[in-house]
């Protein structure tokens, strides 16, 4: 059963992102601001975590300047090669079972699947009307 380790709006600790090695966790909600425009976007994942990594960013990209106080960026790194950006707290985290994670990867692998064999048919459809 799936066990909540961080709420949304709690800072993510160093102690926290260690104690997470080696166990599955589900990140439904990590919001980040989109490059491109100023809206937030869902980065949400699964998985066995790996490691962590930090990186200590002190330049600003968008002012190409460098800040006063770095900013600091926790990654997961997750068995399947992946590694994602955890909100440090715009974030919920749940540590998951096996089991569960599987459940979730079947679930959402037969929806893309679905959402595939949709799109073909309406691209079939639209291509016998031309």
């Amino acid at each position: 059963m799936a066990v909540l380790l961080k709420k949304m709006n709690e800072e993510l600790t160093e102690e926290l992102s260690r104690q997470v090695i080696g166990k599955y966790v589900h990140v439904p909600t990590n919001l980040h601001k989109s490059p491109n425009t100023e809206e937030e976007v869902n980065i949400w994942f699964c998985g066995c975590v790996a490691g962590i990594e930090e990186a200590v960013i002190a330049f600003d990209y968008e002012n190409q300047e460098f800040r006063e106080e770095p900013i600091t960026y926790t990654n997961f790194l997750l068995t399947d090669g992946m590694g994602y950006t955890v909100n440090r707290l715009k974030s919920e985290i749940f540590e998951i079972t096996k089991e569960e994670f599987e459940v979730m990867l079947a679930d959402h692998l037969a929806t893309q699947a679905a959402e595939l064999e949709a799109e073909k048919k309406i691209r079939k459809a639209a291509e016998e009307m031309e």
